[in-house]
């Protein structure tokens, strides 16, 4: 009720209405002002009455002649000089006690504004947008009407704000609010929750369709650039919908299924809007155990280290190895790389967890040069979030120095996305792991933005074939063409090069014929564990060969 009573109180101090405005004064007061004027108007008349009736003032004239030796009429003189005096001082007293309240309205005022409203672009905070959720509920029930709430957020806005700063992020946060008011009705309410976290709710659409509309208007907006600096910035934006009365009357879970849209909307390749529906709250639940499960994995001991055979194309022998990782979760069971790894990446679970992998491969490929394999090296895959951690070089040179393995032997894979995030650092990063001994390969190569100057700057030793292009030789010409021309490109820069995915007969084939150094895939093992991984070297691989 308090906070009905202050949103009410900050919807007037919007519009701008002066609370010592006489038209409010009187709508507030109004009643007992004129029944206190009524009451003294009448108690006046009936004294003056009373004092014509009796002739008061000539009585009193008269009480004075019969005492003057006492000076009444003095006296009274005084006394109507002190009322005078005491008139003025109370309305003196008034003026500043009006001051005193002006100014405390104003910091309850401010305070409240404080409370209530986002600092940087004035919106309504969660909390205000909330309350004014719960008295749209309110009239749409009587009403029968629709609503919708949005919740939005800016895609990639963390690149934006390490790259030129808080006071640039600031502005444009400002601009974009200001560019989404603009497409929004006035009934409707735009909130900022967070950081680049935006709440809107639309009050009494039309339809479903009419809502998608609202929704593909607020992202067409963001076609036309922010002007910041001089420079032009182009955002994107991703929608989460949740609808009234259709998924819930519940304020709380109106805000909740709106998330969960707005995660599905970024898996679904971000700037887009996407309703919430019970599978996705079935997919945001199963999210939610990965991540709580994910916390709690090295502990349980549920992470496994599966290693695939990187094969030698010349003489088909096992070269070295690439570290996967695999998890079994007790409740949930195996979950694939591709669903948990995001989902590490998301909670800042993914440098504890590829320190840990780091730590086991090399552990595990010294144990196998032990038994006579010491050519063996392994490729450990390294993430964004490690390449532009302060501690990474160190915890490799840990992981080395604990596992007693050579530099030599350990390979780290790095994709163009994880370089791009920082290319200044990741430059630095590199030449460090390079001055150690140890090698580096760029995974993936071709689906990014692949730039000679970053092969140059990177310093890597090997490029690694994306499986993409690998899948349609020899059938597809554009694909041979593509991959003779990146082996080539290779070579000249004097770089290693595996093909990944190899899986057919045709295709080892094809890359036999070329200067491919290593060949990986399905066709020659798929990715196994440690103790199966030792079978095959001992069952089909000389011991102590060098084939590098």
């Amino acid at each position: 009720m308090e906070s009905e009573i202050l949103n009410n109180e900050f919807e007037m101090s919007n519009k701008k209405t002066d609370l010592f405005n006489r038209t409010v004064f009187f709508e507030k007061y109004g009643t007992a002002f004129f029944r206190e004027v009524v009451v003294i108007v009448i108690l006046a008349m009936i004294f003056l009455l009373i004092s014509i009736e009796i002739d008061a003032f000539e009585l009193f004239v008269g009480f004075v002649s019969q005492h003057e030796k006492y000076e009444l009429d003095e006296l009274v003189m005084v006394l109507l000089f002190f009322s005078i005096a005491l008139m003025a001082i109370i309305i003196r007293n008034q003026k500043y006690l009006n001051i005193e309240i002006i100014s405390r309205v104003a910091s309850e005022k401010k305070l409240n504004q404080m409370v209530f409203f986002d600092a940087l672009t004035g919106l309504p905070n969660r909390e205000l947008c909330k309350n004014r959720l719960q008295q749209f509920i309110s009239h749409a029930k009587r009403k029968k009407r629709l609503g919708a709430v949005f919740s939005i957020d800016l895609d990639d806005f963390k690149y934006i704000n390490d790259s030129y700063g808080q006071v640039f992020r600031d502005k444009l946060l400002k601009q974009f609010s200001k560019r989404l008011l603009k497409k929004l009705r006035v009934d409707d309410t735009l909130a900022r929750i967070s950081g680049d976290e935006f709440l809107i709710i639309i009050d009494s659409p039309i339809n479903i369709q009419s809502i998608s509309l609202i929704a593909e208007k607020l992202i067409a907006s963001l076609a036309n650039p922010f002007l910041l600096d001089g420079e032009e910035i182009f955002i994107n934006m991703s929608i989460g919908i949740s609808v009234y009365p259709a998924d819930t009357e519940s304020v709380d879970n109106l805000l909740e299924y709106a998330d969960i849209a707005l995660y599905n909307a970024k898996l679904e390749g971000k700037s887009t809007y996407r309703y919430y529906s019970e599978k996705l709250e079935q997919k945001s639940k199963y999210k939610l155990k990965i991540s709580n499960g994910l916390r709690k994995a090295i502990e349980n001991d549920e992470f496994e280290v599966y290693y695939q055979p990187v094969i030698d194309t010349k003489t088909e022998q096992i070269k070295g190895s690439e570290a996967l990782l695999r998890w079994t979760n007790k409740e949930l069971g195996p979950i694939g790389p591709d669903v948990f790894i995001p989902i590490a990446e998301e909670i800042g679970m993914m440098d504890k967890i590829g320190n840990w992998v780091l730590n086991q491969a090399c552990r595990q490929n010294q144990e196998w040069r032990a038994m006579g394999f010491e050519y063996l090296t392994v490729a450990v895959n390294m993430s964004a979030k490690q390449l532009i951690s302060a501690d990474f070089v160190i915890n490799v040179k840990n992981a080395l120095t604990m596992s007693k393995l050579p530099a030599r032997c350990l390979e780290m894979e790095l994709t163009e996305t994880a370089v791009l995030q920082d290319v200044n650092s990741a430059i630095q990063q590199l030449q460090s792991l390079k001055e150690m001994g140890v090698s580096v390969a760029l995974d993936d190569f071709g689906t990014g933005y692949s730039s000679m100057s970053y092969l140059v700057k990177l310093k890597i030793d090997r490029l690694k074939i994306d499986k993409s292009f690998v899948d349609n030789i020899p059938f597809s010409s554009d694909d041979v063409i593509t991959t003779r021309a990146i082996i080539s490109l290779a070579k000249n820069l004097s770089l290693k090069v595996t093909a990944e995915g190899i899986e057919t007969q045709q295709q080892k084939e094809f890359f036999e014929s070329t200067d491919c150094d290593n060949l990986q895939g399905f066709f020659y093992s798929r990715p196994i564990p440690a103790h199966e991984f030792a079978t095959l070297l001992i069952e089909i691989q000389p011991i102590a060969v060098d084939i590098d």
